[in-house]
């Protein structure tokens, strides 16, 4: 057995898993409280009950997008560190950068500091993924391209749910280019 088996049989074991269910279940634990802790203090806020379904279903909706980014991106991760620790890592930790964003729209150095550090981490891993043969240096550019054009399609058309998809999109756009001219040999 390779080390690499070795690894990923370690890494989908029954204890991982028990611990990474427990982690993520900690994730549900919390937005259950903090849903019965809305409902039982929203009248007390001047908040309706109509305010809070409606507050619910609009969180709801608006992470449908990014879900599915994460979902693509999580069904590679399943193959590089296993399934208990991919579900773990995606319920775990949000996008720094988008929280950082999220929490001080006047934080500008935080923001900057937040956009360098993920860009040249994306650089870095896309480069080196990119390096490796021509099906993936064509997954990244598609990829790139992609998202470059996504985004200045929301932007132009003011379509706010495009740019919260573009992720996705771009993801699903550079596995069908590997698909459809290489006949997804990814590696």
């Amino acid at each position: 057995m390779s080390t690499r088996q070795e690894t990923l049989l370690l890494a989908n074991s029954l204890p991982l898993w028990i611990f990474c269910i427990l982690v993520v279940g900690l994730v549900f634990a919390q937005t259950a409280i903090f849903l019965w802790l809305s409902k039982r203090y929203a009248a007390s806020a001047g908040v309706s009950k109509t305010d809070v379904r409606r507050s619910v279903k609009a969180g709801l909706i608006s992470t449908l997008g990014p879900a599915l980014s994460i979902f693509v991106v999580g069904l590679g991760l399943i193959t590089q560190i296993g399934a208990p620790l991919t579900l773990s890592r995606l319920s775990v930790i949000g996008n720094a950068t988008y929280e950082a964003s999220s929490a001080d729209k006047k934080a500008k150095a935080g923001l900057i500091l937040g956009l360098s550090a993920s860009l040249a981490s994306f650089g870095f891993f896309a480069v080196d993924y990119a390096r490796r043969d021509l099906p993936n240096l064509t997954a990244v550019l598609v990829g790139f391209l992609g998202m470059i054009a996504l985004d200045y399609l929301a932007k132009h058309k003011k379509a706010a749910w495009l740019k919260e998809w573009a992720l996705a999109f771009a993801i699903l756009l550079a596995l069908a280019a590997v698909m459809i001219f290489f006949g997804g040999e990814l590696r």
